[in-house]
């Protein structure tokens, strides 16, 4: 082998060397990042108890700090909410719960010339700047999932983590806090039977409802009604799953029905009342 050919050899390995050493320096330099916000929350709240059989969302929201640099999550091949995963811890050694991703959105807050105004989009990559943006991943606990589950106490956390590889956006490991989900056996006697088993229902018929099944949300709702017949709310739900079925009228007589029961009050229900005007005006109301 010639001096020449040697020469060269060692200018390759070296140059490969340096590129080793400086993709090294990135990912060790860039590993803490900046710091990012991870919150998660359970039916919108931090402890949740439940009967057997009751669907679950879970919403995990990440942010920045407010005087944090701007910096991204995710990009064309990998979406943000692919770095967010759930762990689940159980003292009971039951099998832990399934979930399913569902949904991700994006609020921010953008300024303009005639002030602040919120926009929300959907996005693959999450960009986190000054805590203008909040970041929501949803996943659901299905009913079946918790209808066959041991009773006990389920802790769940969220965790967003990147590879130790990656050396680009943001870098690194953030955990949420815990929050702890009890699942109560649907047994006679329970005196916190009848208020779990109304929750039970509302939250089976929005879930069918979410997912396009309103026949099978109707079986909640109208078993919602005959558990507490003298509150609105169950006949409000009632007229929702009717209307997804495309029978306005049993759903505007079951507005009406809420209507005439709600207690005399200062403020108008303007969801209600919504609700009624649209179908009067031949159209699909919204349903929150």
């Amino acid at each position: 082998m010639t001096r020449r050919a040697q020469t060269a050899i060692v200018t390759v390995i070296a140059l490969v060397l340096a590129l080793v050493a400086g993709l090294v320096l990135v990912v060790t330099s860039g590993s803490s990042g900046e710091r990012l916000g991870v919150t998660m929350r359970a039916n919108l709240g931090r402890s949740l108890t439940i009967a057997a059989g009751t669907p679950v969302e879970l919403e995990v929201s990440l942010t920045s700090a407010p005087r944090a640099a701007g910096f991204d999550l995710g990009g064309r091949f990998r979406s943000w909410y692919d770095y967010v995963d759930l762990e689940q811890s159980q003292s009971d050694g039951a099998p832990p719960l399934t979930f399913v991703f569902v949904a991700a959105s994006t609020w921010s807050l953008e300024m303009g010339t005639e002030g602040a105004r919120l926009v929300t989009t959907t996005s693959r990559v999450a960009r986190l700047e000054g805590g203008r943006q909040v970041h929501t991943a949803t996943f659901v606990i299905a009913p079946s999932a918790t209808e066959h589950a041991v009773p006990g106490d389920y802790q769940l956390r969220a965790v967003v983590e990147t590879p130790r590889w990656q050396f680009w956006g943001w870098r690194g490991r953030a955990v949420s806090a815990p929050v702890t989900i009890t699942v109560k056996a649907r047994v006679d006697g329970n005196p916190d039977g009848p208020a779990l088993e109304a929750q039970r229902l509302r939250l089976t018929a929005k879930y069918y409802l979410s997912i396009d099944q309103p026949g099978e949300a109707r079986k909640s709702a109208d078993a919602l009604v005959a558990l507490q017949p003298t509150d609105p709310v169950p006949l409000i739900l009632l007229g929702d799953v009717l209307v997804a079925e495309n029978r306005r009228a049993d759903g505007l007589d079951a507005y009406r029905r809420a209507m005439a029961l709600l207690p005399p009050s200062y403020e108008q229900p303007v969801l209600l009342q919504r609700r009624i005007d649209t179908l009067l005006n031949n159209h699909t109301p919204q349903v929150r």
